[in-house]
């Protein structure tokens, strides 16, 4: 799928989300504060929101929701904080 297209209304929807957060490496969500950091990169803090979202303990997204909020202006950021 190209992460360019809108995800479709169906159930296959919840699937690819599920997928998405069940493949998360360590590794993975390394790049993705990086690009949250360096590339003000959306897709990347939708994928650690997806991530910590899973995690009993997600105070750690404050931060990146903070860089997002504060450094690029971001809606998404802004509603995490």
């Amino acid at each position: 799928m190209n992460n360019n297209e809108q995800l479709s209304n169906n159930q296959d929807t919840f699937k690819v989300i599920v997928d998405t957060a069940s493949v998360f490496k360590n590794s993975q969500s390394q790049e993705y504060k990086r690009n949250v950091i360096s590339k003000e990169d959306p897709d990347s803090f939708t994928k650690l929101i997806i991530h910590y979202s899973n995690l009993p303990d997600y105070n750690e997204l404050n931060k990146y929701a903070l860089i997002m909020a504060d450094k690029y202006n971001s809606g998404d950021g802004y509603n995490m904080v």
